[in-house]
C-alpha cells in the first residue's frame, strides 16, 4: 500500500500495490494455489485467512500485484 504523503520513507518504498479479496474458496486452496491462479495478473503475493479455532481455512483470502490489469 502507498504509504501517505507525510511519511519520510515514502520515496524509498516500492510501486503501488493492489490487493484483491477472494471469497467462496474451497478449504483445499493453498497460498500456491492462489498465487497460481493470479499470476496472469501479476500476483506477488497471496493470503489465507484461517480460523484458529478449527484448525482451518476460512474459505477467503486476498491476492496483492503491482498492476490492474493483465
Amino acid at each position: 500500500m502507498a504509504a501517505p504523503w507525510w511519511d519520510s520513507e515514502y520515496k524509498d518504498r516500492s510501486s503501488l500495490e493492489y490487493r484483491v479479496y477472494v471469497g467462496n474458496l474451497p478449504y483445499s486452496v493453498d497460498e500456491q494455489t492462489l498465487m497460481d491462479y493470479f499470476a496472469d495478473y501479476g500476483a506477488i503475493s497471496a493470503e489465507i485467512a484461517w480460523d484458529s479455532e478449527m484448525g482451518r481455512p476460512r474459505g477467503s483470502g486476498s491476492s496483492t500485484s503491482r498492476t490492474t490489469s493483465r
